[in-house]
This record gives structure tokens, sequence and C-alpha cells, in this order.
């Protein structure tokens, strides 16, 4: 990587030689674009490619960031205090060059092999000061490959631009950056928790602007982002917030890299938290979920078929087989819960206590064997990753012997309703139905038979 060779122009030189070469444009072009609900006419300059600046408050490194600050330990503001800094623009250019090569949207192989800049993709977006609103990807690449190569790459000198000249905020930057990169097509996506934090980050925005209204800033944010319910809105704020609270666990807060490849395991894993009937029964979904996502890579291929151990019909059941292993089995469950019940009450007699503690709710029961997997379920202890297996591999073959027995149950009530009416039954369709009886019935006969040779 060729990032030493960043020149970062001081602010004011930018505005200068932007505003000078907007002035003295003769070329009549312009790009539109949307701000404060208007469309703006930008005109479009040629800027030398070491004026403009890359946005550090990019929506799509917002992760990659975040994990700097926290390998670095570097101050949470590093970024945002160093708008100014060439340090800064030298690791934004790394994050950003290493997206240009993602092999979903390879723009950088792209520049690298036409040696010239594609105009179908339109210009890159600047504020009036050179801060790059659209474009920061290509930016790297085409830096990267005119600092390596000036001769062969010479068409990367100088840049078309186009030149937003308002004074915009933060959120007015984020909710132009939405427009042009999430809700339309556009070459790459945002990784799926670089655009949960950029929600997170848009709603702190809003409130730091003065509306207290959440609902109205969920409103805006769906708007904002192009999704069609506040529900979507919330929902993703709640899968991130899944996230942290695994981070916080395990030690690696906000380095949302290890979530990478977990957004369907956390997408499921909260639509069962979701489902959950108190308070309690959230945590303790929250409590097994961390140590299926800790354990995920263990489980290999299959990793996503542990939420089923969440599901409402599995939960309690799921809880209930964890704490008796870590029990030995030695005590039922209700000796157990009226133990630590009892631990918790005082009456101030023993007969007092002995009352209270044998009166529990479903809630109590449910925080109790939450306490007891928190206490004992150990993330590094590698026995329970096999636990998990069991338990799944359990809950399946009753789930299809459930399955079996339904399924016969309903073929016996629909064979009784055509009994009932068979003599309204077009005699056409009588002779096939007959045949097919024929059919059931050397079936049934297989199956009895085989009932009673394995007796």
């Amino acid at each position: 990587m060729n990032a030493k060779n960043l020149i970062l122009s001081e602010r004011k030189t930018r505005i200068n030689k932007i505003k000078e070469l907007v002035e003295n444009n003769k070329n009549e072009n312009t790009w539109s674009v949307r701000a404060r609900g208007q469309v703006h006419k930008c005109p479009i300059i040629l800027l030398d490619i070491n004026i403009p600046i890359y946005r550090l408050e990019n929506g799509r490194t917002i992760g990659e960031q975040l994990n700097y600050i926290n390998t670095r330990n570097k101050d949470s503001n590093y970024f945002l205090k160093n708008i100014e800094n060439v340090e800064a623009h030298i690791v934004q250019h790394n994050f950003l060059l290493e997206l240009s090569k993602d092999p979903k949207a390879n723009v950088f192989e792209e520049f690298q092999k036409n040696k010239k800049i594609d105009e179908t993709r339109g210009p890159l977006i600047l504020t009036k000061d050179g801060t790059v609103i659209n474009g920061n990807r290509r930016l790297a690449a085409f830096r990267e490959l005119f600092w390596d190569s000036p001769g062969t790459y010479t068409n990367f000198q100088y840049i078309p631009c186009a030149i937003l000249e308002l004074d915009l905020t933060p959120l007015e930057i984020d909710e132009i950056e939405n427009e042009l990169q999430i809700q339309k097509e556009n070459k790459l996506d945002y990784s799926w928790t670089n655009e949960l934090l950029k929600m997170k980050r848009e709603k702190k925005l809003r409130e730091q602007n003065g509306n207290i209204n959440t609902q109205m800033i969920i409103e805006q944010i769906r708007v904002s982002t192009g999704l069609k319910h506040n529900s979507e809105v919330t929902f993703k704020l709640r899968m991130l917030e899944l996230v942290d609270g695994y981070l916080e666990l395990i030690n690696e807060q906000n380095n949302y890299l290890l979530a990478k490849d977990s957004e369907q395991i956390v997408k499921t894993f909260q639509q069962h938290i979701d489902k959950a009937n108190s308070t309690q029964e959230k945590e303790a979904k929250k409590t097994l979920a961390y140590q299926m996502m800790y354990r995920s890579k263990d489980f290999g291929d299959r990793a996503f078929s542990f939420h089923e151990l969440l599901s409402p019909d599995n939960f309690q059941q799921v809880q209930q087989l964890l704490v008796k292993k870590i029990t030995g089995g030695n005590k039922d469950l209700n000796t157990i819960f009226k133990e630590r019940r009892k631990n918790t009450v005082k009456g101030g007699s023993d007969i007092l206590d002995e009352f209270v503690s044998e009166f529990q709710s479903d809630e109590e029961k449910t925080e109790i064997m939450d306490d007891i997997i928190k206490e004992s379920m150990d993330l590094n202890d590698q026995s329970f990753t096999g636990t998990f297996k069991n338990i799944r591999d359990a809950l399946r073959v009753e789930k299809g012997k459930v399955s079996h027995l339904r399924n016969v149950e309903d073929a016996l009530e629909k064979i009784k309703i055509t009994d009932a009416n068979y003599k309204n039954i077009d005699p056409n369709h009588r002779e096939k139905i007959h045949k097919i009886l024929l059919k059931i019935e050397k079936v049934c006969k297989k199956i009895i038979n085989t009932k009673t040779i394995s007796h």
C-alpha cells in the first residue's frame, strides 16, 4: 500500500481551490443531488487527486474504525477528533482500499484493467471543503493506482467531482449518503453490522439535534434508509443490542468484525427473543443466544439450526435440560427451585421461609434457571458444545415422533370424511379412490407387521 504518499491540504486551501475552480469552470455539466428536500444542480469540476479528503464518518467503515480504536487503545472519538489529521486519513485510506477490492464489487481491479475513469458511474460528490460524500472507495482505488504508477495511470491524476455548495451537518450528509448508497442499487452493499451501526449513529445525531420524540426519530430513520416499516428499524437496532451484549460478554467490545458472518443467526435469535412472554424469559434467551453465538464455529455448517433451541416450543425444556446437566441430575427441578427461592427469602423464621418458597411463578423459575446457567456455563467449557448438540438432536427426534403421530391422525380424519360422503362422490372418482385405498391398505399392513416384528 502507498498510503504514505497521501497529502492532506489545509481546509482553507481546499475551500479556496474548489471555489476558484467552480467560479472559473467553463464546463456547464452538473450532477443532481437531493438535499434538504430539494434537488441541487452541482457543478462538475476536475480536481487534483490530492485535494479531496475522505469522510471519516463514512458509514461503510464504522465497524472497522471501532475495531481499530479498540485494538490500538485510541480515544473513542479518535476519527471524529482527527478530521484534518493525515494519520487518521492514512488509516481510512487502507480501510477503503480493502473495500475497493471486495470480490462482490471489485472497482480496484476494474480501474487497474481499464486505466481510465468510468464516467457512467458519475462523478465523486464532495462538500465545498472537499470532503467526499459519495465515491470514497473509488478515490482510494484511484490514488493507490496513481501513486504506484503515475505514468500508467495518468488518467487518475484529475478526477471529476460534483460540488454540493451547502453548509451541511453530519446528519444531512448521512441522509445524502443513505439516498445515494442504501436506497438505490449500489456497487457494494454495506456490511450488515455497519448498516446497523449507521442507524444507531443517525439516531444519536437526531437526538443531539433536539429531537426527543423517539417514535418520530424512528420514522425519520425509516424514511432516510428506505425501509418500509418502523418496526424494521427498531428490530435492527435490537439486533445490534444483541451483538453488543455478546461482544461485551467475551470482552471484545466494538469488535464487530467477529460478527460479520453471523447476520442470519443473530436475526433469528432476536426473533425468538422478541417472542418471549416476560422480561425474565428475554434475558434467559439472550444468555443461551450468547453461548451459541460463541460456539457457532464449533457447530460447523449447521450452526444456524441451533436457533431451534430458543423457539417458544423448545426453550423451557432446553433450560431444564441444561440445569439438570449443570446440577448433575441428582435433584429434581422443583427441589432446586425451592432451595434457590428459599435462599432469597428473609422471613425471619424457618416456617415462614418454607411457606414462601413454595410459591413461585413461571417467571421466577425461568430467572432461577437462567442464574444457574450463567453461574456455571463457562464459555470455554467445550463439553457444553456437545450438550447443545445432544439437546438439539433429542428435540428433533421428539418432534419427529409427534409429527408422525399427527400425520396418521390427520390421514384417518380425512378418510373418515370420505367415508361419510362416499355415496355422493362421482362414480368415476370412486374407482380412483378405491385404487388409492388399496395402496393405503398395503402400507398400513406393512407398518403393522413391522410393529409386530419389532415387539
